[in-house]
């Protein structure tokens, strides 16, 4: 915004800055604009903010730009058993933690129903150009290739894509007793549980249920967000997007894989703004998923000066 402001340019749409805290877990910042102050967002036509990851090739070039338009839907849980607290030298049946982990497992070793959305299979359909043959014959056709063994091993390998083509469970989280010679009282739990667009809630809690099968094991919403919204691509803004992506990268396309991660995004799009979600910078993949939410998550200087630049260009065109 600084940069435009010093190149003088004619903007014939006004800039607003939004800065929201909450981003990664219930959107609380993003839900004060939206309900508090929607005078500030009445006549907010886009909204561009963090979004999915680029594909480098070995040379550092770009591959493909990604702009987020749409997301899985967040819906975190907490296991919990309650048990009778006891000292830990004397084992009791009513000790909540062997059922609580009992039930884990179970969990840990259900495999979601693969499924494929029409808006991922359009995100394969378009990235398989990329790749030779089988893989690209493969990608052209992820439903039927996900009947082949070969094919379905090959593509399931990627954990980015692995986690677009299924509704997914992680085990995050457990407390018990904060001492080891006491046998807690309650035993908790909490799973990461991300569904496709299209999935029902009430279904899956169903199916965990059923998998756990033990009704001394009670499941509570962390986060239950509601079905997104996908945003349309045939926009000034999306058009800016590849303009001032074929600037920089003439061979690189640009495409709209699915996010895994929730956004706000989904807030904004609920009050009729379009939004976009987008990085524009260079970064390999392997780096991207060692560093998300890991150890040493960082951004080289080169690539902040990369991305003001991008963003500069997409709001200038997009004027």
């Amino acid at each position: 915004m600084i940069a435009l402001k010093r190149s003088g340019v004619t903007l014939t749409r006004d800039i607003v800055f939004i800065g929201n805290a909450d981003e990664e877990l219930g959107s609380t910042g993003a839900l004060v604009f939206v309900k508090q102050h929607p005078d500030l967002l009445r006549d907010v036509e886009y909204l561009i903010t963090e979004g999915a990851d680029n594909v480098l090739d070995d040379k550092g070039k770009v591959v493909y730009f990604a702009v987020g338009v749409s997301e899985k839907r967040t819906f975190w849980q907490r296991l919990t058993v309650n048990g009778v607290p006891s000292h830990g030298s004397r084992p009791t049946k009513q000790n909540p933690v062997p059922r609580l982990v009992a039930a884990l497992y179970k969990i840990s070793q259900y495999e979601t129903p693969l499924h494929v959305t029409p808006g991922v299979e359009k995100f394969f359909r378009d990235i398989a150009r990329t790749y030779p043959e089988p893989q690209r014959s493969w990608l052209s056709n992820v439903t039927v290739a996900l009947e082949n063994p070969r094919a379905r091993d090959w593509i399931l390998s990627d954990v980015s894509w692995n986690a677009v083509l299924r509704n997914t469970i992680s085990l995050t989280g457990l407390a018990g007793s904060n001492k080891t010679n006491v046998i807690p009282g309650v035993a908790t739990a909490d799973i990461d549980v991300r569904l496709l667009p299209d999935q029902d809630t009430t279904a899956f809690l169903k199916t965990l249920e059923a998998i756990v099968g033990d009704t001394a094991v009670h499941f509570t919403h962390l986060a239950n967000s509601k079905a997104p919204l996908e945003s349309p691509i045939d926009t000034d803004l999306f058009r800016a997007i590849e303009k001032a992506a074929h600037d920089r990268e003439p061979r690189a396309f640009v495409t709209t894989p699915m996010e895994t991660a929730a956004t706000d995004r989904p807030t904004y799009r609920k009050v009729g703004i379009t939004t976009y979600g987008f990085s524009p910078f260079k970064i390999p993949r392997p780096e991207i998923q060692r560093g998300m939410h890991g150890n040493d998550e960082r951004l080289s200087v080169e690539n902040v000066g990369y991305g003001v630049r991008f963003y500069y260009d997409v709001l200038r065109y997009a004027q």
